[in-house]
């Protein structure tokens, strides 16, 4: 295929390397001449193991060429790839100027041209400024509708430095964003060859993945910090516990825990955790990253309780009180506080759940169900029917079996849902929009 790369800085001299490497023909575009000299002598402008070879050998056999002249590089491309730098201003705001000048730049080129072009963005940018911004400012500049004329798509790297190249020819995944299928296909086949999963999804997704990736593994390292931290306090080698950690792949290094639903619960996070801090405090330690966990959640039950207030629905059915499926506790569970919380502002409230019999429960757990809930008796319903019946809001707290499922599909469609679990088709069910919880 015949490629355009605009930008030849980390990111665009390792994907002209590896499209190169995988016979594509790459038209680099840069206006630093020390970049386009240094490729086109073969040579990579900057340190990066195998990055020399791949443009050396690119350059041998005719596939890379460079230069600052944007009109040739997009005459024939099929694909054309946006990989400028984005940066952050003084107060952390990011800065697109130069990101929307080449969008710019490429969008009045190909005014003047016939046929069907993709241009794909790899150049790290916000969903918002992606859709709002650069996609009008590309059909604007060249008169062109997407995807009737041209494509569109958000095409992020996840390549690491020193790894780049590694990274680029055995990537853990691709992403590629875009609203239209065919501009889909097109980018997929460039990367033909790769072994890799290809994720297909829309531009806006596509361009969080990359902010969200970045924001977790410094989560981590900020996380094995703290802990390494306390480690030496107590006289304890970081290295050996982590490493002892991270031999769990069913919860701790999997993706167990990185489903979004809702606030966490239970008789052992919430008191282990503050157990962790408390210890780390008698040292004189702050782990505020460890702090801040419990308040998060906190603020992730207020959002969840302020959508089910906002939504103005009196009678409201609540599936789950036990702090998870398949257990009948229901100590720090946060299904209890939010039926708390429901009932205490003056509606109507049904509660069902299958796994939970107020006459089996005893000890702490009827102790701490008496404390938060004195009147369960009389808001338990005995099935989902029931619910059904008493409910115009059902606030899913526990995953719906198929039977229940379907009698909430079957049901009048002005009722509302709200799924705090993830498991339902929201285009299936009247399920609240997550964008309402903006105005919540």
């Amino acid at each position: 295929m015949k490629i355009a790369v605009f930008g030849l800085g980390y990111v665009g001299a390792v994907l002209t390397g590896g499209l190169a490497a995988r016979g594509h023909s790459v038209y680099g575009v840069d206006v630093d001449p020390y970049k386009v000299d240094a490729i086109n002598a073969g040579r990579s402008p900057f340190h990066e193991p195998g990055l020399a070879e791949q443009l050396r050998v690119g350059c041998e056999y005719r596939l890379i060429r460079c230069s600052s002249d944007a009109e040739a590089a997009i005459r024939n491309a099929e694909v054309i790839f946006i990989c400028v730098g984005t940066y952050a201003r003084w107060n952390g705001r990011p800065d697109f100027r130069g990101l929307l000048e080449t969008i710019r730049e490429v969008a009045r080129h190909l005014k003047n041209l016939d046929g069907y072009r993709v241009v794909a963005v790899r150049s790290t940018a916000l969903p918002e400024t992606v859709e709002k911004e650069l996609l009008p400012e590309l059909e604007r500049a060249s008169g062109k509708r997407v995807p009737e004329d041209v494509g569109f798509v958000y095409n992020p790297e996840f390549l690491r430095e020193g790894n780049a190249v590694r990274d680029f020819d055995s990537p853990a995944l691709i992403v590629v964003g875009g609203e239209d299928s065919r501009c889909r296909t097109l980018v997929r086949q460039v990367y033909a060859g790769i072994e890799a999963p290809i994720i297909e999804t829309n531009l806006r997704s596509a361009a969080l993945i990359k902010y969200v990736c970045n924001s977790f593994h410094a989560l981590k390292i900020a996380f094995a910090n703290e802990i390494g931290n306390l480690c030496r306090l107590q006289g304890i080698d970081p290295f050996s516990l982590m490493e002892a950690v991270c031999k769990d792949h069913r919860l701790n290094i999997s993706p167990a825990y990185l489903r979004p639903g809702f606030a966490f619960g239970g008789s052992c996070l919430c008191k282990d955790l503050q157990a962790l801090i408390y210890e780390g405090k008698r040292d004189d330690l702050r782990l505020p990253l460890l702090e801040a966990i419990l308040p998060s959640n906190e603020n992730h039950f207020k959002i969840w309780l302020n959508a089910i207030l906002a939504s103005g629905k009196k009678r409201i059915g609540l599936v789950g009180l036990t702090f998870k499926p398949g257990t009948d506790d229901l100590r720090q569970s946060p299904l209890v506080e939010l039926a708390e919380a429901i009932y205490g502002k003056g509606l109507h409230l049904a509660i069902y759940d299958r796994h939970f019999s107020l006459a089996s429960i005893y000890g702490s757990n009827l102790q701490y169900l008496t404390r938060h809930l004195p009147h369960v008796s009389q808001l338990l319903v005995p099935s989902f029917r029931d619910l059904l019946e008493q409910s115009d809001l059902i606030v899913v707290g526990h995953n719906l079996v198929q039977e229940e499922q379907t009698l909430l599909e079957e049901s009048d469609g002005e009722r509302v849902v709200i799924d705090l679990t993830g498991s339902l088709d929201v285009g299936a069910s009247n399920v609240l929009d997550l964008r309402l919880l903006a105005t919540a």
